[in-house]
């Protein structure tokens, strides 16, 4: 018995520590102008849908901690979210789409449909594993945020609620991409 507690315990730091320090890294954080910069490709969006959508997405950048499980229905300011939930409220607030609601991330990756990296426009999702790749471990969860443009450096930049940072702008390593909206 004791030993069955112990290998639990074990787990469960490995798992705070592999979530924490591995899995949901803020990707790379961008300079000061490169941040203007991304605003910038949300206020020059000149389709009024995709610039609600982008508008409700940033408006809780540096306010909406990270919280695993964290969802919240559309409006208001989301004190906690997880990524999934992030995508969510942002669609049902900026775009009234529910499409993304069902599930986590996993749901979410086969809403829309498949673009390439080089297709990508903002409002698409970017994912960091297929879920047929995901077994359910700390270490092989998902990751999803919300595609925002490619900087004048060619950095492509994404928003996401990271576990360290909550909701933030920068550069993930997103593989696989997603256009749930128009």
């Amino acid at each position: 018995m004791a030993e069955k507690i112990l290998g639990l315990i074990i787990i469960i730091i490995l798992t705070i520590f592999v979530l924490n320090n591995v899995i949901f890294k803020n990707g790379n954080k961008l300079s000061q102008k490169e941040s203007q910069e991304a605003y910038q490709l949300i206020e020059n969006e000149t389709d009024p849908d995709l610039k609600s959508l982008m508008e409700a997405a940033s408006s809780l950048v540096g306010y909406t901690k990270y919280e695993w499980g964290g969802k919240s229905p559309a409006g208001g300011l989301p004190e906690s979210l997880d990524c999934s939930g992030y995508t969510d409220w942002v669609y049902k607030t900026g775009a009234d789409f529910t499409g993304l609601s069902a599930g986590g991330t996993a749901h979410q990756f086969f809403v829309g449909d498949a673009v390439n990296e080089n297709e990508l426009r903002i409002g698409d999702l970017g994912f960091w594993k297929n879920p047929d790749e995901v077994d359910n471990t700390p270490s092989n969860a998902n990751h999803v945020g919300i595609y925002i443009g490619k900087l004048e450096n060619g950095k492509q930049v994404f928003i996401h609620c990271s576990s360290k940072e909550g909701v933030n702008i920068s550069e993930f390593p997103f593989k696989y991409f997603r256009r749930v909206y128009k």
